[in-house]
């Protein structure tokens, strides 16, 4: 080595000033030498690879956010059938019953037929 010193800029934690890192400088860049903590490509690659690591967590932990919000979404929309299914059902279950006991009226269940499977339609999301 020729005596060559780092000349980066260090800062102590929580010390409000700097002072030259001083270490023996083996690496050199545009012309100035550093040591292999402050070599700007190794300061660069470091610095890309924090990068990276947060955002592929802030990604990940998005993902998993649009994930739980499409589940809520999903369910909100079946709860919002569920009265409408039920009374369907209800009333078919009215029809099969006085089917049943009496004459029937075709009209009539076919009314209600077509109301249970709109209401069906509306809980698979194809109304």
């Amino acid at each position: 080595m020729s005596g060559r010193k780092c000349p980066a800029k260090v800062y102590d934690s929580g010390a409000m000033s700097s002072h030259t890192c001083g270490r023996a400088a083996a690496f050199e860049f545009g012309g100035r030498w550093f040591c292999k903590t402050h070599h700007p490509p190794t300061v660069k690659a470091k610095d890309e690879a924090r990068h990276k690591a947060y955002t592929d967590k802030f990604n990940a932990e998005m993902a998993r956010n649009a994930a739980a919000r499409k589940a809520a979404a999903e369910q909100a929309r079946r709860a919002a059938c569920f009265d409408d299914l039920l009374e369907a059902l209800q009333r078919l279950m009215q029809h099969a019953n006085w089917m049943e006991s009496c004459s029937h009226d075709d009209e009539g269940i076919k009314r209600d037929i077509e109301r249970a499977s709109a209401a069906i339609a509306k809980a698979e999301g194809t109304a």
